[in-house]
């Protein structure tokens, strides 16, 4: 897993500088979404493993969709490579399948699992929404998109729909698991719970259908329900003995500090007509800080606490 993370780490490093296909800069919206097939994938499944707890067949069924990952994966970047078009699309599908076979593996998991009704909830719809973005991530690379909100809304959607859709699910549910045992801190994760997993339905129907108030809506709740779960972090931290990821929690949370201050001021201006963050800045700054800085370091934070003190 950690060869497979550091590995994709470096071909996403040098995917900029790939002589073939269409070319992309740091940081843009293709080379972040590339960090979660080729880094942030065999992290967040191990971690999804870890805390979903498998057994038999399903078990079975999930390690081997942790198998044919990195060729997934690296398919995926192929993708990248070629020009928009069915060739583009045929080259996701072996992604497609891979969230297929883990969704066969979780769904049916997590609704008999033995963690708390929320966490369940979160590995529920983790392992619903990742063949849904593979969908974007497919109709992104064809070139096809809804009239309502145009090739970028689609390839938008698909970051979303992995980031906030199966990873952020996965965090939450990993967090329940390390919480210290404090009544109100409970209570704010059920919070963060609930708001992770109606959030991204309330963006995308604010987009599609459009109604501006659904969308500033969703915006507003995944926010604070991403601020509070890296709060939620820095509790965690502040009473682990494990150093390394106590200072991965605390990187993480100021990241994402950082990147909903972004979100919410580029919102503010879609809302006043002022732009007082453009959208290429946007991209490149939220979606580092984001990619790189809370869900590269929250995992590795969390797979650190597993290794140490098994759930």
């Amino acid at each position: 897993m950690r060869m497979t993370a550091v590995t994709g780490g470096l071909v996403w490093l040098g995917a900029p500088w790939l002589p073939v296909g269409e070319r992309m800069s740091i940081g843009a919206l293709d080379h972040s979404f590339l960090f979660f097939p080729l880094v942030v994938a065999p992290l967040v499944l191990a971690l999804a493993a870890s805390v979903l707890q498998p057994q038999g067949g399903a078990r079975r069924l999930y390690r081997l969709g942790q198998r044919v990952q990195p060729f997934a994966s690296a398919s995926v970047l192929a993708s990248f490579l070629v020009p928009h078009g069915a060739l583009a699309g045929a080259l996701v599908l072996p992604w497609t399948a891979m969230a297929i076979v883990l969704a066969i593996a979780g769904v049916p998991t997590a609704l008999r699992g033995a963690r708390p009704h929320l966490s369940r909830a979160n590995l529920l719809v983790a392992h619903v929404l990742l063949p849904v973005a593979t969908g974007w991530l497919i109709a992104a690379r064809v070139g096809v998109a809804p009239a309502s909100i145009g090739s970028l809304g689609v390839f938008l959607a698909c970051l979303h729909f992995h980031f906030s859709g199966f990873t952020l699910q996965i965090l939450v549910a990993a967090t329940a698991t390390r919480l210290p045992a404090v009544p109100r801190l409970a209570a704010i994760h059920r919070v963060v719970a609930i708001g992770a997993i109606v959030a991204l339905p309330l963006i995308s129907a604010g987009k599609l259908v459009p109604v501006p108030v659904l969308l500033t809506l969703g915006v507003a709740i995944i926010v604070i329900a991403t601020v509070a779960l890296a709060t939620l972090g820095l509790a965690i931290a502040l009473v682990t003995p494990v150093a390394f990821a106590r200072r991965l929690l605390f990187v993480s949370a100021g990241c994402v500090a950082a990147a909903m201050v972004l979100a919410a001021l580029f919102r503010l201006g879609e809302l006043t007509g002022i732009a007082l963050i453009g959208v290429d800045r946007m991209i490149v700054t939220h979606g580092l800080a984001n990619a790189l800085g809370f869900v590269g370091c929250g995992l590795l934070a969390h797979l650190r606490l597993a290794a140490a003190r098994p759930s």
